[in-house]
């Protein structure tokens, strides 16, 4: 079975990943955000969970490599930055 990508025309593909890649990045820059603040607030307690790596990978079932920093060390609270570094594409990652 054939993607919807697969009738488009070259150009039109690869416009169309980069506009998927720019929605993923605005995508990825608001959960960060949104799980700083969950973060921040500590709100995974009352579930029952000890830390935000715990909320993270039994409550939301993110894999267990996402919500760690890049020793691989779970997330240390307040790691989940509010805003992201700007590329020189003026985006964020």
């Amino acid at each position: 079975m054939k993607s919807k990508y697969s009738r488009l025309s070259d150009q039109t593909l690869l416009k169309t990943l980069a506009d998927l890649l720019a929605q993923d990045r605005g995508t990825t820059v608001e959960l960060l955000a949104c799980l700083a603040e969950v973060d921040s607030r500590k709100l995974y307690l009352p579930d029952g969970y000890p830390s935000m790596y715990a909320y993270c990978v039994h409550k939301l079932h993110m894999p267990e490599e996402v919500p760690t920093s890049a020793s691989g060390r779970p997330a240390a609270p307040g790691a989940f930055p509010p805003s992201c570094p700007p590329w020189p594409t003026g985006g964020c990652i």
